[in-house]
């Protein structure tokens, strides 16, 4: 009988002992499982300082639960789109200013070709017996009377509104009452006009009565010469084209053309870069690129290229020897597709 009681103690009392062992543990895990679960829920509820710190290519997540690197991609691509757009608005305003800037310079050129035209009206008025001086007057008035402003006038104490410079003149004879056009006379009148505050410039000769064989071939070489020059001027060709093709022919011709005066650039001022030599060879100087103004006015002379210039007004060039010269001015833009005459 005590045999039964005492076994049954010692299995009610390892029953009791397994028991709470087990609860034991069981309690131990849950303790464990709750703790994992406290730190989980705090590493998930980042502090703000933390946030800020975080770097742009940290993979923790932010509050809206997108990762970091995802954030800092969507900016980047917003800032890039943003970027396209006000370039192409800056290109889309540059692109209106250059098309407004190309109207204005067609009317002006348009402005600037029809008065050079209408100031060529004065030629018909050239007559054996008149003064140079009358040639001003009518270059004065007409150009003034019809809103231009005439450009040589007190330009670097120039005196009078026109160049007019005969037979052996090479440039910049100055009208004088005293000086009448006489029969034979081959005679440059060179026109120059400001309007709406851009400059024209062009010169043509003019053959007065019976000129002599030697002054009738010069002018008309020299008109060649012009006309090759224009030929070989070409949008991304060279000035020393347009030179070649002139000292080419002068010199084929017998004739010298002059070095140390040339053309020059024209628009916004009387006298632009770049300074258009005649004598330099093909292929050299400055690039033809569209949008360049400038004059192609070679002269050419009947002996030696050298001259000097009248001690007493400044400005008068003659011919080293008395040989004649004859001149021919065009003001000329250089376009896309080809070079324009803008002073025919």
């Amino acid at each position: 009988m005590w045999y039964w009681i005492v076994m049954a103690v010692l299995v009610i009392g390892c029953i009791a002992l397994l028991s709470g062992t087990f609860f034991s543990i069981k309690k131990n895990k849950a303790e464990e499982a709750a703790k994992r679960a406290e730190a989980r829920k705090k590493k998930r509820k980042k502090p703000a300082d933390a946030e800020e710190a975080q770097q742009p290519g940290d993979r923790r997540k932010r509050a809206d639960g997108r990762p970091q690197s995802s954030q800092g991609a969507e900016n980047g691509r917003q800032q890039y789109a943003q970027a396209r757009r006000e370039e192409a608005r800056r290109a889309q305003a540059e692109q209106r200013k250059e098309q407004k800037k190309r109207r204005q310079w067609k009317v002006i050129l348009e402005d600037l070709d029809s008065w050079t035209k209408y100031s060529f009206i004065f030629y018909s008025n050239i007559r054996i017996g008149m003064s140079t001086a009358e040639i001003d007057e009518i270059v004065y008035r007409f150009t003034t009377e019809h809103g231009g402003i005439p450009a040589p006038l007190n330009y670097q104490g120039f005196p009078k509104s026109v160049c007019t410079s005969l037979n052996n003149e090479i440039c910049h004879g100055i009208p004088d009452e005293n000086i009448m056009i006489q029969d034979g006379d081959i005679i440059n009148v060179d026109v120059s006009t400001i309007l709406n505050g851009y400059f024209s410039d062009a010169s043509r000769m003019f053959k007065m009565g019976n000129v002599s064989e030697r002054a009738e071939r010069l002018v008309r070489v020299t008109e060649e010469c012009v006309q090759r020059g224009l030929a070989a001027a070409k949008p991304w060709g060279h000035l020393g084209d347009i030179a070649d093709a002139i000292n080419t022919h002068a010199q084929a011709n017998g004739y010298s053309v002059v070095e140390e005066i040339g053309g020059h650039g024209i628009g916004l001022e009387f006298h632009e870069d770049p300074f258009v030599s005649y004598v330099t060879p093909k292929g050299s100087e400055m690039l033809l690129v569209p949008g360049m103004m400038f004059t192609i006015e070679p002269m050419i002379n009947e002996g030696s290229p050298d001259f000097f210039v009248d001690e007493d007004n400044d400005w008068t060039v003659y011919t080293i020897d008395d040989g004649l010269s004859a001149q021919i001015e065009y003001m000329v833009l250089v376009k896309e597709d080809g070079v324009e005459v803008l002073t025919k």
